[in-house]
C-alpha cells in the first residue's frame, strides 16, 4: 500500500463521512458557502487516517499455497495423472494509486483569476469556485486481488512415440481491480428530486443534489471488487521423431467470463456489479493451433533442437 513521506496520501471512508456535517447544495447543483464542514470523510496518511500512514487497508499476511502431485497409475511410464492448484497474488500499479495527490483537496488546488494584470495577477479577486470537488481515491476497504488456479490432466503414450495429453485447467479472480464512483446517484434518484431526464453534459452539474455524499462530485474509487472465472479444456497429440523433432496439434476449447475487462474498466451502475458480468475480452471459445518443431544434427553434432521449422545450432 502506497504512502506519502510528505503525508499527502489522501483518500475517502465513507465510514466517517457525517452527514450532519454536509454543506447544502443549491438548485444547481453548486455548494452554499459557510455551510458543512470541510474535507468531510476525507482521509489524510498519517494525519487522521485509521490506517496509519497509508489512505487505505494494508494486508501483509495473506496465505499463498502451491501444491502438485503427479502419478504413474499403470507403473509402466507411459501413462501420467498430474494435479496442481496455487494461489498467486496481485500487486496493482502504485502510480494509479497515487494519481488522487495531484487533484485531492486540501494538497491540489486550483485557483482561477481573471481580467487581471500580468505584472500583479494578485491585484484582482479570484474567480469563486463552488463546484463540488472531484475525489480520485482509493477503496479504504481494500483488500489484495488473488486468483486461485487449477489444473488436472492425463497423458499416455498410446504408441510408440505417440503421446496423446487432456486436461481441464482453470482460475479464479478474486477482489480484482477496476474504478467505481462511491458516490455516483441511486437509480432514478434524480427523477424523485425533479431533475428532467435524460442527463446531459449540461445537467450533469444537478446531479450533485443527490449524490450520496454531498459536498462532492464523483469520488473514483480505485476498488477491489471485482471477479473472473476462467474453465478450458487442452488436448494435445504428438508423434516424436528421431533426434529432437517433432509435430504436435492442440485443440483448446475455453470460456472466460468478467464483470471488469480491464483495470480502469468503469461500471455503469455501482449498485449493481452483477450486471456488468459477461465474456472476457480476451475469451475464445475454440483455437486449434498445429505445431511442427525440426531437430537436426551436424556432422560435427554441434546443432540443437529447433522450432517453428528454423533449424539452431551451436
Amino acid at each position: 500500500m502506497s504512502t506519502d513521506s510528505n503525508g499527502h496520501a489522501t483518500g475517502f471512508d465513507p465510514s466517517l463521512y457525517d452527514m450532519a456535517k454536509a454543506p447544502q447544495i443549491d438548485s444547481a447543483g453548486l455548494l452554499v458557502p459557510n455551510t458543512g464542514t470541510a474535507l468531510n470523510g476525507v482521509i489524510m496518511g498519517g494525519v487522521n487516517s485509521p490506517f496509519g500512514d497509508a489512505a487505505a487497508r494494508h494486508v501483509t499476511k495473506d496465505f499463498a499455497p502451491r501444491i502438485g502431485a503427479a502419478w504413474d497409475p499403470f507403473e509402466t511410464g507411459k501413462t501420467s495423472i498430474r494435479a496442481g492448484f496455487g494461489i498467486f497474488y496481485d500487486s496493482p500499479s502504485v502510480g494509479t494509486q497515487e494519481n488522487g495527490e495531484f487533484s485531492n483537496p486540501p494538497f491540489a488546488q486550483n485557483i482561477t483569476i481573471s481580467n487581471t494584470v500580468l505584472n500583479n495577477p494578485g491585484s484582482v479577486v479570484a474567480d469563486m469556485n463552488f463546484l463540488p470537488p472531484v475525489l480520485t481515491v482509493q477503496q479504504s476497504d481494500w483488500k489484495q486481488p488473488y486468483v486461485q488456479e487449477w489444473s488436472f490432466d492425463v497423458q499416455r503414450e498410446v504408441r510408440h512415440k505417440w503421446f496423446v495429453d487432456a486436461g481441464y485447467f482453470g482460475n479464479k479472480g478474486t477482489h480484482l481491480v477496476g474504478v467505481i464512483d462511491i458516490n455516483e446517484p441511486k437509480p432514478l434518484a434524480y427523477v424523485a428530486a425533479g431533475i428532467s431526464a435524460p442527463i446531459t453534459a449540461g445537467t450533469t452539474q444537478l446531479l450533485n443534489r443527490v449524490r450520496p455524499f454531498l459536498g462532492y462530485d464523483a469520488i473514483n474509487a480505485f476498488s477491489s471488487r471485482f471477479d473472473s472465472d476462467y474453465h478450458v479444456l487442452q488436448v494435445t497429440m504428438q508423434k516424436h521423431f528421431t533426434g529432437s523433432s517433432l509435430i504436435s496439434m492442440n485443440y483448446t476449447y475455453s470460456h472466460g467470463i468478467t464483470n471488469a475487462q480491464n483495470d480502469f474498466r468503469t461500471s455503469q451502475n455501482t449498485y449493481d456489479l452483477a450486471a456488468e458480468r459477461g465474456e472476457s475480452q480476451f475469451d475464445f471459445l475454440s483455437i486449434r493451433d498445429n505445431l511442427v518443431s525440426l531437430g537436426m544434427l551436424s556432422a560435427g553434432g554441434k546443432c540443437r533442437a529447433s522450432s517453428m521449422l528454423t533449424p539452431a545450432c551451436l
